[in-house]
């Protein structure tokens, strides 16, 4: 856990030089999410959308770290942002992420339409 502060210390000191680099202010979110900090990390995946609106991958890590706090309906809400935002994309793994927060939602009947695909 320790290399993970380091890590995002890291981060921290490129993002002083570099603030508006959205993937910086990803990877610090995703160091912050590995480190179980998960509202410092949704701050930092909120930095990067703010730098970037279209960048998915903060939109699926937001979605992510949603889901670990227990916030599932957030969470959905984000996977099916980042599933709009590349509406021709093959994308699996967010497409099971979304069926895993709506199943914690006890929502089967969005679980069963999800896999429609649209």
């Amino acid at each position: 856990a320790e290399y993970m502060g380091k890590a995002a210390d890291c981060f921290a000191a490129a993002l002083a030089a570099r603030p508006e680099d959205y993937l910086l202010w990803n990877k610090l979110g995703a160091t912050l999410a590995n480190s179980s900090s998960y509202d410092d990390a949704i701050a930092a995946y909120h930095n990067s959308l703010a730098r970037n609106p279209s960048y998915v991958r903060a939109k699926v890590n937001l979605g992510i770290s949603h889901s670990n706090k227990g916030e599932y309906a957030v969470a959905a809400s984000h996977y099916l942002g980042a599933l709009t935002m590349e509406p021709n994309s093959r994308a699996e793994h967010v497409w099971h992420l979304l069926r895993m927060a709506l199943s914690m939602l006890d929502r089967d009947d969005l679980v069963k339409l999800s896999y429609e695909g649209d």
